[in-house]
This record gives C-alpha cells, sequence and structure tokens, in this order.
C-alpha cells in the first residue's frame, strides 16, 4: 500500500500538502493553540522505499514550516524505540 501511495515521489503533492499544513498552523497560531506536529514512525520496509536525499528534503521542509509558526516538531520517523513488530499496517 505505501508503495502505491507514496511512489513516485509526487513533488507537486508534497508542497500542496506542506502548504495546507502551514495554513493550519496558522490558524493555531491565530487562536492561540500550540501545536504539536508528529512524524510517525514508519516500518523499516517503508522508509526504504524513500532515499536518504529524499526523507532528508522532507523532513527538512516540514521542520521549516513548523518552525516559521512557532510549532513543536517531533520526528519519530527515525526512533529507536519502535521495533517491526510494533506496526500492524504499511502506512
Amino acid at each position: 500500500v505505501y508503495r502505491s501511495r507514496y511512489l513516485p515521489f509526487n513533488q507537486k503533492r508534497f508542497e500542496d500538502e506542506l502548504a495546507s499544513l502551514e495554513q493550519l498552523l496558522r490558524l493555531c497560531r491565530k487562536y492561540d493553540t500550540l501545536p504539536v506536529v508528529l512524524n510517525m514512525p514508519l516500518h523499516p520496509a517503508n522508509i526504504a522505499l524513500l532515499s536518504t536525499a529524499d526523507r532528508r528534503m522532507l523532513n527538512s521542509a516540514i521542520s521549516k514550516v513548523c518552525s516559521g509558526q512557532s510549532a513543536k516538531y517531533v520526528d519519530l520517523l527515525g526512533s529507536s524505540k519502535f521495533l517491526p513488530d510494533d506496526f500492524s499496517d504499511s502506512v
């Protein structure tokens, strides 16, 4: 499922989703809500589908938007706290 949904990488879709995130974070700030954005952990097989360069680019872009809107960003993607058996689905 992950492969068919996210590959090949769609730059336009990512930019649209990033703009939506920024708009949502602006709305939170307008109403004095402190959002926390979580980059969810993924099964290692799903992580391996994206190149290291793509993962860095995605993480950097999301982090930049969060920082610009004073939102906390927690990146769990590379966390060693999750084992393959912790995942019950592919996305």
